[in-house]
Formats: structure tokens, C-alpha cells, sequence
């Protein structure tokens, strides 16, 4: 009886090429969700810098209830500031990680 190592042999060279080549994020793992959970909010997104400062406006914008606002950021971090009303104070310089389409929810 004649066997063959073939299968055997691209299992343990694909194993092998996993294990050695991990996969590399990219500029599309730099994503995610903004939901407003509790109520409607009014949400600025900001992308932060090597630095850990502001840089760049992101979005803008009202969120309702339940809803979500999809964010993509150059870094995978963000910073974000919201208020429940147009006349409500802002509550701000809270930070987030953005990656991989996690969800960032807001009071």
C-alpha cells in the first residue's frame, strides 16, 4: 500500500508559514464604532498624534439613541468630547482605542 506525504506535508509547511508571518495591521483594522447608548449626544472626534495630542477633527456630529457613527482613524486612537443637548456643557478628553470595529459607546 502506497502512501503519500503530500497532505501532510502542506499541512506542516502552512503551520509553519502562520506561525513565522503573523499578520500585519493595516490601515483597514483602524475602524470603529461611535453608539450612543443612554441617550442622543452631540460628538466631536479628534485623531491623536504619535504624541498623544490632538490632531485632526475626525467627525462631527448628533448620534441618536441606539445608533451607531462608524469612525476611521490613521492611528487606532482616538479622542472624543460630547454633550446631551445643544445647550449642555461639554464633557471632554476622553480617549479610546479604534481598531477592528470595537464599539465606543457614549453616555
Amino acid at each position: 500500500m502506497k502512501t503519500s506525504f503530500k497532505p501532510s506535508l502542506v499541512i506542516i509547511l502552512l503551520s509553519v508559514t502562520i506561525m513565522y508571518f503573523p499578520s500585519v495591521a493595516s490601515a483597514d483594522d483602524k475602524w470603529c464604532w461611535l453608539e450612543a447608548t443612554i441617550e442622543r449626544a452631540y460628538v466631536y472626534v479628534t485623531e491623536m498624534d504619535q504624541d498623544g495630542a490632538n490632531e485632526t477633527r475626525l467627525w462631527e456630529g448628533w448620534i441618536e439613541q441606539g445608533e451607531r457613527q462608524k469612525i476611521e482613524s490613521a492611528r487606532g486612537q482616538i479622542i472624543y468630547d460630547y454633550r446631551l443637548a445643544s445647550d449642555d456643557r461639554t464633557y471632554g478628553d476622553n480617549s479610546a482605542d479604534c481598531d477592528n470595529g470595537n464599539t465606543v459607546s457614549i453616555p
